[in-house]
């Protein structure tokens, strides 16, 4: 019996791995969430947490170096693997990992971009992953010149037994596009970048037989989705849904109603949509460090926290549009905005001061009634 259990196993990951096999999912609505891994001991993100108002805020794998500066290793492969378990016990299916493609073009750090890919290298070294699958997010614009890259990555992906699926075997692969102008000029306008994904696709099919399911996360949807499935995007989804400047606090529920408006005419797309369920928005912390990583209008408005209820009722909502949705058949998903972004006041992990309070409010919400 042990030796059929053995050989079974065998089989299973021969399909798994095999060139052009086609790992089918579940057919239900897949929880993914966002990650953000610049949370490494020298990258100075801890910094601006460094406040006895921002316990809620700080990671609970964060300690005090031997100068007592808050340290947070977020990359390292035990604090990856209690992600995972976290993960799985908050019924998130997938971690959506921000990519940095470490080429150098346009004069890029290449080893920043190393760094940021730490975590996702530590994620996939560990020996047991407890079904927490991953999908890849090019966090980067690219020239036609990096093509090569981002198809050699996605290829790795493909081949990965632990890559989330759809229900046919398509594979997401998730870009972001906060400016989906300004990122199909790097590729030579909507025609380039159109020829571009076309290439990547066909690379991707060549090497592995997997057929991608492209994800555009936009800002500013009305304007920018239809230039989004022009290019040849399979579905639309945005990072998160911010509340502008004016330096004020905004209830949830407003931020909250904000983000179903985005849902609502995402719905009318000739396209799949993925909801995204922001978690909380609020960047002032960030405003304290010297150098962020990307540009912050200094006034910024803000979401109050979120009361239990209205997290879950959001959460219900979000499954419950993805699956009423009758174009998202290749891939049935909503996206968390997320995982890690401590400093931008989105996140499940838990904390120093909240504990694991929201990981057992998804686990509530996304439990099948």
């Amino acid at each position: 019996m042990l030796y059929w259990r053995r050989l079974t196993r065998i089989i299973a990951a021969m399909v798994m791995l095999g060139a052009g096999a086609q790992a089918l999912a579940e057919d239900r609505v897949l929880a993914g969430a966002i990650r953000w891994d610049n949370w490494r001991a020298d990258s100075g993100m801890c910094d601006a947490l460094d406040d006895s108002a921002l316990q809620d805020r700080i990671p609970y794998y964060a300690r005090r170096d031997a100068m007592g500066r808050l340290i947070c290793e977020g990359d390292a492969p035990q604090t990856v693997a209690q992600d995972i378990a976290y993960a799985r016990a908050a019924g998130i299916d997938y971690f959506i990992f921000g990519y940095y493609l470490e080429t150098g073009s346009w004069r890029r750090d290449a080893k920043a971009a190393y760094a940021l890919n730490s975590a996702y290298r530590a994620y996939l070294a560990l020996p047991d992953r407890q079904g927490v699958k991953y999908a890849l997010q090019f966090n980067w614009s690219f020239p036609p010149a990096d093509i090569d890259e981002v198809s050699d990555e996605i290829v790795a992906a493909a081949r990965h037994p632990d890559a989330v699926r759809g229900p046919t075997g398509a594979l997401p692969v998730f870009m972001f596009t906060p400016d989906i102008e300004r990122w199909a000029k790097g590729l030579g306008g909507v025609d380039g970048a159109a020829a571009s994904l076309a290439d990547i696709r066909r690379r991707v099919r060549e090497a592995t037989g997997a057929e991608l399911y492209v994800v555009s996360m936009l800002f500013g949807i009305h304007k920018s989705a239809p230039i989004a499935l022009d290019i040849g995007f399979d579905a639309i989804s945005t990072y998160a849904n911010g509340t502008g400047a004016g330096g004020r606090a905004v209830p949830y529920g407003t931020c909250a109603a904000g983000a179903r408006g985005f849902w609502a005419a995402g719905r009318k797309l000739e396209a799949g949509f993925l909801p995204t369920v922001t978690m909380g928005w609020d960047y002032r912390p960030e405003l304290r460090l010297k150098k962020t990583t990307v540009q912050r209008d200094p006034n910024p408005s803000w979401c109050e926290p979120a009361e239990d209820a209205q997290w879950s009722q959001k959460i219900r909502d979000a499954v419950a549009e993805a699956a009423a949705n009758a174009r998202n058949e290749r891939f049935r998903s909503i996206v968390f905005y997320a995982w890690n972004e401590f400093n931008e006041g989105g996140w499940i992990s838990p904390t120093k001061g909240e504990g694991d309070r929201r990981i057992r409010v998804l686990a509530r919400a996304l439990q099948p009634k």
